[in-house]
């Protein structure tokens, strides 16, 4: 063997046996025994992470293209919906706060009474808030459902706005379209198809004379008001709510005193982040969310962890938590993604908390609460200007302060002392900011976090999912054959009307009785198949919406459009180099795997040849 070769494999060998001893000496969870498969216990009931029963596969990352940890420098994370997974709660602050202000600007009272479902909607969907519609699309942009507010539009009437077009098809990337790309949309749509009902309600109770008759002066101001709203200003109506909610503290200001009710722990999560650190990469937190707000919610992980595993008190736990950026080799805050990653002109600054960790550490015990979690110092920061590293290295500039605000991604590879993209990789959950710019503008290594993926795969593996899956199979089989026999006796009609044509043109006299008597047999049989196709088509439709119906939610499986990949499954094999359902998923593999993607395959490599085929002319 050659003695670099054998130099650089045992170097590695020994790499691996001491991260090994760390982890142990750290008392750090190795890959086997992290909480794989009572994951389920972490989740909230009725939430869109929902508690399930049925095991689900034992591989939680999934590879659409191939990565290797060893080779990975810098391996970050965003922060919400992924660091920090949120309960329905969360989203109810969001809702029941825009909802009230939403009826403050003049729209009916009755938004305030309306619920939230938590399951109604996942990502993936687009808003057409120009016409009042909400979409799934499959992966070629084939709209195979659509709804107008929560009415389900049928067949007909949806390819007669989406598909009727003899100018353009719709590209879907206009003003008017929304993607719900992450999360935090789920509301905006949840919204957008309450509004949109409402709205349609009330035209209709406007043109009844015995309600204009009965109703007050404030039902008929509210009429008039939201009879004045296009679909559109509905949704930029509402998005400035959520908005408005997410600034002036009705969310955040909640979460910080009681960040227990609204974000799920996971024991999972420091483990892994240390896991990383010990096999020599760098660890970065990269998030939109500003200092103050990130500060809570870190805390709030760190220490429910620490007193989760160490058996410490709260007040204990509370003090150490907020040390949390010491977890972390570089941390930038209000990043304002994605124009981080294209914008090389956005300023760095340092974020300068007024308290230590170890001061606000003792602040925050005083204030835990006899039945609460962590509680909150609330310490003020100040932002300082920098100009880079100046001639500095990393490490050297760092220690002046590893917490920063603002910045682009050139900022971020010099913090880390990368001088490619390829060598890092980020975990996020939004598909757009996250993932798909990062990907293709920085050629970064991507992550995409699915918290959706644990609820589905948990309804694959039912039992009833599996039966419906395996009717579905066998009607897909009773089609391709109707299929085949419509048109074979198409093909056979056709050819025996060019050998009548020939005859007719050769002279020929085309009383042949026995041959237009073969020609309407073929004609009956080709009826008849094209009746039996039908049905067998009719039947297929509706096992597929019965197989979807397995899934939570009403919209089906994210990643499937009828039988097709969805938009977001597209985009998921497109721009994620792997996917998980939790960023602590990551944890369960050595800092050196290897990941390979499954062997694509063309429709012509697994298609079996049909003996029946006629064949050239």
């Amino acid at each position: 063997m050659n003695s670099e070769l054998f130099k650089m494999k045992r170097a590695r060998l020994l790499s691996v046996m001491f991260v090994g001893r760390c982890a142990q000496s750290f008392l750090l969870p190795t890959p086997q025994s992290f909480s794989v498969l009572p994951k389920a216990s972490l989740l909230h009931e009725g939430s869109r992470h929902r508690d399930v029963s049925v095991s689900v596969s034992k591989n939680l990352v999934f590879c659409n293209r191939e990565l290797t940890l060893d080779r990975t420098e810098a391996i970050g994370f965003d922060m919400d919906y992924t660091l920090a997974q949120y309960k329905p709660e969360f989203d109810l602050l969001a809702y029941d706060g825009s909802a009230s202000k939403l009826a403050a600007m003049g729209y009916p009272r009755e938004i305030i009474s309306m619920s939230y479902q938590p399951d109604r909607f996942s990502r993936g969907l687009v808003l057409d808030i120009k016409l009042g519609n909400i979409l799934k699309m499959d992966r070629y942009k084939y709209v195979r459902v659509a709804q107008h507010g929560s009415r389900r539009l049928g067949p007909g009437e949806r390819r007669a706005v989406y598909r009727d077009s003899v100018e353009t098809q719709p590209t879907y990337t206009g003003r008017e379209y929304i993607n719900v790309d992450t999360q935090f949309q789920i509301v905006d749509a949840q919204l957008f198809e309450q509004l949109v009902d409402l709205k349609d309600e009330y035209a209709v109770k406007r043109a009844d004379p015995a309600w204009v008759g009965a109703a007050s002066e404030a039902e008929l101001a509210a009429a008039d008001f939201i009879a004045r709203k296009s679909y559109e200003q509905l949704f930029v109506d509402l998005r400035k709510c959520v908005d408005l909610c997410h600034r002036d503290g009705v969310i955040k200001d909640r979460v910080a005193e009681d960040p227990a009710r609204y974000i799920v722990e996971d024991p999972n999560l420091f483990p892994m982040l240390e896991q990383f650190r010990l096999a020599g990469k760098k660890v970065f937190l990269l998030t939109n969310s500003y200092y103050d707000y990130t500060d809570t919610v870190m805390t709030f992980l760190l220490a429910s962890h620490i007193a989760a595993t160490e058996g410490r008190s709260h007040s204990e736990a509370t003090r150490e938590g907020y040390a949390w950026a010491k977890r972390f080799d570089v941390v930038i805050v209000g990043s304002c993604k994605p124009a981080f990653m294209q914008d090389r002109y956005l300023s760095l600054f340092r974020v300068v908390p007024q308290m230590t960790d170890e001061e606000c550490g003792l602040a925050a015990a005083e204030n835990v609460a006899e039945a609460g979690g962590p509680g909150s110092c609330g310490r003020d920061y100040t932002l300082r200007n920098t100009d880079g590293l100046g001639g500095l290295t990393p490490s050297e500039y760092l220690r002046a302060g590893h917490v920063f605000q603002g910045g682009n991604w050139l900022h971020l590879q010099q913090l880390l002392g990368l001088s490619r993209g390829d060598k890092l990789l980020y975990v996020g959950d939004h598909t757009y900011s996250d993932v798909l710019r990062s990907k293709r503008t920085l050629g970064w290594r991507t992550c995409l976090v699915v918290p959706e993926l644990e609820a589905e795969m948990a309804s694959h593996a039912a039992e009833v999912t599996a039966r419906k899956k395996r009717e579905l199979e066998q009607l897909r089989l009773k089609q391709e054959a109707a299929d085949d026999k419509v048109d074979s006796l198409a093909l056979q009609v056709y050819r025996a009307e060019m050998r009548s044509d020939a005859k007719s043109g050769a002279g020929s006299e085309s009383g042949d009785e026995a041959a237009d008597e073969a020609r309407e047999a073929l004609a009956e049989a080709l009826v008849d198949g094209l009746e039996h196709q039908a049905l067998v088509k009719a039947e297929v439709r509706s096992a597929t919406e019965g197989w979807h119906a397995c899934f939570p939610g009403k919209w089906g499986q994210i990643f499937k459009a009828g039988l097709m990949d969805s938009r977001f499954a597209k985009q998921v094999s497109d721009y994620a180099c792997v996917y998980v359902s939790r960023a602590s998923d990551l944890g369960t593999v050595s800092p050196t795997r290897g990941f390979r993607a499954q062997t694509d395959l063309m429709p012509h490599e697994h298609r079996e040849p049909n003996p029946d085929h006629l064949g050239p002319i």
